[in-house]
């Protein structure tokens, strides 16, 4: 999750966003999911989205056994410019946080492109996927219209590469849930994953090694408070 580097006014970190109570009404009936291969690809265009996302969903899986891939799109250098080394810090927080996600191991590919940048690499980042995305996954991909330039490049170059690939590709929302309120997506085809209580341990736990991201900062962290909620929930929620 990223802030103005990445497409993220940095005016809107603070302002107040749709409330965790007005969505879990209209999130509460919707049908249950379960990825039918046994094989789980997330792509991640920041390190710790796909643990705000994904987290409970890599954990089930893993408990499961399946074969799990994380693709890390950039390493999110741009979200603190005053941080020190941050590429390598985030990329040593996503490996931290998978080992609690996936103790027996996940598969991380670091394609390295440039944070704030991916829609120029677009197309460059499609062939990669066609290389990378093993042909029988699902592939889990950021919300197309979450709000950040980023994951917007990402989730299209994500559904171009399935579509070419034939297999299927979900989408989970983050800034979204903050921006954006439940008449937004009422008419979009979502399912849940519900959680069991070690998944969403696993997945705080997971959260909290993304300190570069969590820690107080001037103004703000650079993921609000405010949102930790809808990461909280006792399931995760996805767009088939």
């Amino acid at each position: 999750m990223e802030t103005s580097a990445s497409g993220t006014p940095s005016s809107e970190t603070n302002l107040p966003g749709t409330s965790e109570e007005l969505w879990r009404s209209s999130l509460a009936h919707l049908p249950e999911w379960m990825p039918e291969s046994r094989t789980l690809t997330v792509v991640s265009p920041h390190p710790d989205d796909e643990t705000l996302g994904a987290g409970g969903l890599i954990y089930t899986c893993a408990e499961l056994g399946y074969e799990i891939t994380v693709i890390l799109v950039t390493d999110g250098e741009g979200s603190r410019p005053d941080t020190h080394n941050l590429a390598e810090r985030r990329a040593l927080e996503l490996r931290t946080a998978l080992m609690r996600l996936a103790p027996d191991g996940a598969h991380v590919v670091r394609l390295c492109l440039p944070d704030g940048k991916v829609a120029a690499s677009e197309s460059q980042l499609v062939k990669r996927l066609l290389r990378t995305v093993p042909l029988d996954s699902t592939l889990v991909a950021p919300y197309e219209q979450d709000g950040d330039s980023d994951n917007a490049a990402t989730s299209r170059a994500c559904q171009a590469a399935a579509r070419k690939l034939g297999i299927q590709c979900v989408r989970y929302p983050l800034w979204a849930w903050d921006r954006l309120r439940p008449a937004d997506l009422g008419s979009r085809p979502l399912v849940r994953l519900s959680l069991s209580e070690a998944a969403r341990r696993a997945k705080k736990q997971a959260i909290e090694c993304y300190q570069s991201q969590t820690e107080s900062r001037p103004g703000s962290s650079v993921v609000p408070a405010r949102m930790r909620p809808y990461f909280e929930r006792p399931y995760e929620v996805f767009l088939v």
